[in-house]
């Protein structure tokens, strides 16, 4: 800025906003001195990211990404790594949520199996919700797929539930 007292602003906004930036990095390496937060037992704290890999062959469209990668910082990067955005896709993972929940697949941050009936539960409610909604603006391939994922996912929660007397 050619205006000096701009210059002054941007100057404050910056040494502002330095500081803002070292009083919330308390306890993560922040200024000597500064109080240590105690992070509670089980809480993982987020790390920083780590710098980019070497650059190898590019990645096909639609390739699984690596487990705890971020998201890539180039565009076209992005849409070799991830899978086209598709309704089938979205049903796709939805389905996926949806059978973690129902203990028929590892979750995919424990590696186990893990029954959260509530949590199928609400992925199965979101599909029929996504039936109602799309009526008459989806195709006989999609309307067809996404009536059988939702009626085998209802047949699989309903069995479980009723093996657990937990039929609600």
């Amino acid at each position: 800025m050619s205006d000096p007292q701009g210059k002054k602003v941007d100057e404050d906004w910056k040494r502002r906003a330095q500081e803002e930036k070292e009083r919330l990095s308390v306890g993560q390496g922040g200024p000597a001195g500064a109080p240590k937060i105690e992070v509670p037992p089980g809480v993982v704290r987020k790390q920083p990211p780590e710098p980019p890999a070497e650059p190898g062959p590019p990645a096909k469209r639609g390739a699984a990404k690596p487990a705890g990668s971020r998201p890539p910082a180039d565009p076209e990067e992005a849409r070799r790594t991830y899978p086209e955005a598709t309704f089938e896709t979205l049903v796709g993972g939805l389905a996926q949520q949806a059978l973690v929940g129902l203990g028929q697949m590892e979750h995919p941050a424990t590696g186990q199996r893990e029954l959260d009936l509530e949590s199928a539960r609400y992925t199965i409610d979101s599909l029929v919700m996504l039936r109602h909604k799309t009526k008459g603006n989806l195709g006989a391939e999609e309307s067809a797929r996404l009536e059988e994922i939702i009626s085998e996912l209802q047949m699989i929660f309903v069995q479980i539930s009723n093996r657990l007397g937990q039929r609600k």
